[in-house]
C-alpha cells in the first residue's frame, strides 16, 4: 500500500481475480496477469482476517502492516470505483 499515512489518498495495487465454479476445484480464485491500482477514501471501511478465520475492522495503518507480512496471499473485494474505493474486505478461500 502507498500513502497510507495520509499525505495523498492511500493506493493498493494488486491482480485481478475471479473465481471459478464448478469441476473439482470449484471455488477457486484464478489470478490474471492484469493488475489494478486502487485509491481508498479516508474513511474506507477496511475489513482483514486472522488465520482463525475471524474478521476484524482494521485501519489504513493496519492494513499496510497486514499487507507486509501477508504470506497467504489473501484475496480482497474492493467496492467503489477505482477512483476512490469506499471498502476493502478481506475474503476467505480455502
Amino acid at each position: 500500500m502507498r500513502y497510507g499515512s495520509g499525505a495523498e489518498p492511500a493506493k493498493v495495487t494488486g491482480h485481478v481475480v475471479t473465481l471459478h465454479c464448478g469441476g473439482f476445484d470449484d471455488f477457486q480464485f484464478l489470478v490474471h496477469a492484469t493488475t489494478e491500482t486502487v485509491s481508498l477514501r479516508t474513511n474506507a471501511k477496511v475489513t482483514l482476517m486472522t488465520l482463525a478465520p475471524a474478521f476484524y475492522i482494521g485501519t489504513l495503518n493496519e492494513l499496510n502492516d497486514y499487507l507486509a507480512h501477508d504470506e497467504d496471499g489473501n484475496v480482497f473485494l474492493i467496492a467503489g470505483p477505482n477512483s476512490g474505493a469506499t471498502a476493502l474486505t478481506a475474503m476467505f478461500h480455502p
